[in-house]
C-alpha cells in the first residue's frame, strides 16, 4: 500500500478520528493535536525532535504558549486512553501495555493516517 502525503489527509479526517477515539473539541489538547498531526504528516522528521521543532511550529499556530502544547496533548491522550483503549489499539494495530507518550501517539495516529485513507475507514471509526 502506498502512503497517503500529508497533503491528501484533510484536518476533518483527523479530527473524526480523534472524535471516534473518544476526544472533542473541548479539551484544550484537540486543537494542537489536530495542528500536529498535520504537521508531522507534512514532515515526518518533526517525530524525531518535537520539543525544538514541533511544538513550537504549533504553539505559533494555536497561539497558545509553547508548554502547554505538550502538557494539553498529554491530557487529551489520557481521556483516549482512558475512553476508549481498546479502539485506539485497533487503530493503531498492535497491543499496548500502557497510554503512549505523545510522540507515539502521534508516530501511530500519522502512520495510520497516511495508510488508511477516510473513505476506506470501517463504519466504526465513521
Amino acid at each position: 500500500m502506498v502512503p497517503l502525503s500529508g497533503s491528501d489527509v484533510s484536518a476533518q479526517d483527523i479530527e473524526q478520528l480523534l472524535r471516534t477515539l473518544g476526544a472533542s473539541p473541548v479539551y484544550a489538547g484537540f486543537t494542537p493535536a489536530v495542528t500536529a498531526l498535520q504537521y508531522v504528516l507534512a514532515d515526518q522528521q518533526l517525530l524525531t525532535s518535537l520539543t525544538t521543532r514541533l511544538y513550537p511550529k504549533v504553539a505559533e499556530s494555536c497561539e497558545i504558549a509553547l508548554p502547554c502544547v505538550e502538557r494539553n496533548i498529554r491530557t487529551m491522550i489520557a481521556v483516549i486512553w482512558e475512553k476508549n483503549q481498546f479502539l485506539f489499539q485497533i487503530v493503531v494495530g498492535y497491543r499496548m501495555t500502557a497510554r503512549p507518550s505523545v510522540g507515539d501517539f502521534l508516530a501511530s495516529l500519522s502512520t495510520f493516517l497516511m495508510y488508511h485513507p477516510a473513505k476506506d475507514w470501517p463504519d466504526y471509526l465513521r
